[in-house]
Protein backbone atom coordinates (compact mmCIF):
# COMPACT_ATOMS: atom_id res chain seq x y z
CA UNK A 1 0.00 0.00 0.00
CA UNK A 2 2.86 2.52 0.62
CA UNK A 3 4.19 1.81 -3.16
CA UNK A 4 0.37 2.90 -4.28
CA UNK A 5 0.89 5.89 -2.30
CA UNK A 6 4.43 7.19 -3.40
CA UNK A 7 3.13 7.05 -6.51
CA UNK A 8 0.33 8.89 -6.10
CA UNK A 9 2.85 11.69 -4.14
CA UNK A 10 4.90 11.74 -7.18
CA UNK A 11 1.90 12.01 -10.03
CA UNK A 12 0.29 15.20 -8.09
CA UNK A 13 3.13 16.89 -7.33
CA UNK A 14 3.84 16.38 -11.28
CA UNK A 15 0.45 17.05 -12.40
CA UNK A 16 -0.35 20.02 -10.02
CA UNK A 17 3.66 21.57 -9.34
CA UNK A 18 5.69 20.51 -12.60
CA UNK A 19 3.74 20.83 -15.05
CA UNK A 20 2.20 24.45 -14.28
CA UNK A 21 4.91 25.87 -13.77
CA UNK A 22 6.85 24.59 -16.25
CA UNK A 23 4.50 26.16 -18.50
CA UNK A 24 5.29 29.42 -16.80
CA UNK A 25 8.46 29.16 -17.03
CA UNK A 26 9.23 28.14 -20.58
CA UNK A 27 6.74 31.09 -21.38
CA UNK A 28 8.74 33.31 -19.46
CA UNK A 29 12.01 32.12 -21.39
CA UNK A 30 10.25 32.41 -24.84
CA UNK A 31 9.49 35.88 -24.34
CA UNK A 32 12.96 36.44 -22.99
CA UNK A 33 15.10 34.41 -25.31
CA UNK A 34 12.98 33.51 -28.29
CA UNK A 35 14.56 29.56 -29.28
CA UNK A 36 13.04 30.06 -32.46
CA UNK A 37 15.10 32.67 -33.58
CA UNK A 38 18.39 31.11 -33.23
CA UNK A 39 20.00 28.07 -31.90
CA UNK A 40 22.22 30.08 -29.60
CA UNK A 41 18.81 31.10 -27.65
CA UNK A 42 17.89 27.09 -27.75
CA UNK A 43 20.45 26.46 -26.55
CA UNK A 44 20.29 28.94 -23.78
CA UNK A 45 16.43 27.93 -22.81
CA UNK A 46 18.14 24.70 -22.28
CA UNK A 47 20.61 25.89 -20.29
CA UNK A 48 19.12 27.68 -18.01
CA UNK A 49 16.20 24.66 -17.68
CA UNK A 50 19.24 22.35 -17.38
CA UNK A 51 21.17 24.28 -14.61
CA UNK A 52 18.20 26.47 -12.81
CA UNK A 53 15.35 25.27 -13.50
CA UNK A 54 15.77 21.61 -13.04
CA UNK A 55 17.66 21.96 -9.88
CA UNK A 56 15.29 23.73 -8.68
CA UNK A 57 12.51 20.79 -8.99
CA UNK A 58 15.20 18.37 -7.88
CA UNK A 59 14.84 20.27 -4.61
CA UNK A 60 10.85 21.00 -5.21
CA UNK A 61 10.71 17.01 -5.64
CA UNK A 62 12.21 15.92 -2.25
CA UNK A 63 10.43 18.28 -0.43
CA UNK A 64 7.01 18.15 -1.67
CA UNK A 65 6.97 14.47 -2.44
CA UNK A 66 8.19 13.90 0.76
CA UNK A 67 5.18 16.10 2.37
CA UNK A 68 2.49 14.46 0.61
CA UNK A 69 3.95 11.10 1.62
CA UNK A 70 3.43 11.81 5.21
CA UNK A 71 7.67 12.54 5.91
CA UNK A 72 8.45 15.34 8.53
CA UNK A 73 10.34 18.14 7.56
CA UNK A 74 13.22 17.49 10.64
CA UNK A 75 13.12 14.04 11.05
CA UNK A 76 13.00 12.96 7.00
CA UNK A 77 12.74 15.49 4.64
CA UNK A 78 15.94 17.34 5.70
CA UNK A 79 18.35 14.27 6.05
CA UNK A 80 17.07 13.21 2.86
CA UNK A 81 18.09 16.93 1.27
CA UNK A 82 21.32 16.04 3.05
CA UNK A 83 21.80 13.05 1.80
CA UNK A 84 20.42 12.79 -1.65
CA UNK A 85 20.24 16.08 -2.98
CA UNK A 86 23.55 16.24 -4.75
CA UNK A 87 23.53 12.57 -5.93
CA UNK A 88 20.46 14.16 -7.52
CA UNK A 89 21.41 17.02 -9.11
CA UNK A 90 24.50 15.48 -10.73
CA UNK A 91 22.32 12.59 -12.11
CA UNK A 92 19.73 15.43 -13.63
CA UNK A 93 23.01 16.98 -15.37
CA UNK A 94 23.99 13.61 -16.76
CA UNK A 95 20.64 13.17 -18.22
CA UNK A 96 20.56 17.21 -19.36
CA UNK A 97 23.67 16.34 -21.02
CA UNK A 98 22.21 13.53 -22.97
CA UNK A 99 19.07 14.50 -23.67
CA UNK A 100 20.37 18.58 -24.13
CA UNK A 101 21.45 18.33 -27.88
CA UNK A 102 18.02 16.87 -28.97
CA UNK A 103 16.05 18.82 -26.80
CA UNK A 104 17.97 21.87 -28.41
CA UNK A 105 16.94 20.92 -31.98
CA UNK A 106 13.31 20.49 -30.51
CA UNK A 107 12.64 23.86 -29.55
CA UNK A 108 13.90 25.17 -32.58
CA UNK A 109 11.72 23.47 -34.84
CA UNK A 110 9.04 22.83 -32.10
CA UNK A 111 5.96 25.60 -30.96
CA UNK A 112 6.14 26.95 -27.88
CA UNK A 113 2.68 24.55 -27.18
CA UNK A 114 4.83 21.81 -27.88
CA UNK A 115 8.14 22.42 -25.58
CA UNK A 116 6.20 21.50 -22.40
CA UNK A 117 5.23 18.00 -23.99
CA UNK A 118 8.86 17.48 -24.73
CA UNK A 119 10.37 18.41 -21.30
CA UNK A 120 7.54 16.31 -19.80
CA UNK A 121 8.90 13.24 -21.78
CA UNK A 122 12.19 13.96 -20.32
CA UNK A 123 10.46 14.75 -17.02
CA UNK A 124 9.69 10.52 -16.93
CA UNK A 125 13.16 9.86 -17.20
CA UNK A 126 13.80 12.20 -14.73
CA UNK A 127 10.85 11.31 -11.73
CA UNK A 128 12.49 7.77 -12.44
CA UNK A 129 16.04 8.89 -11.71
CA UNK A 130 14.59 10.81 -8.82
CA UNK A 131 12.34 7.89 -7.43
CA UNK A 132 15.49 5.71 -7.65
CA UNK A 133 17.65 8.19 -5.78
CA UNK A 134 15.56 9.21 -3.40
CA UNK A 135 14.11 5.92 -1.69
Amino acid sequence: MKAVWETWAVAIYCFFFVAPFLHVVYDALEKWIPADKSQANAIAQVTIDSLVVETFLGLTFIVMVGFLEGETWEEDIVPTIKSDYLTLVVWLMVTNMVMGPAQVYLFVHFPLKWRVLIADGKGLLWNFIACFIVE
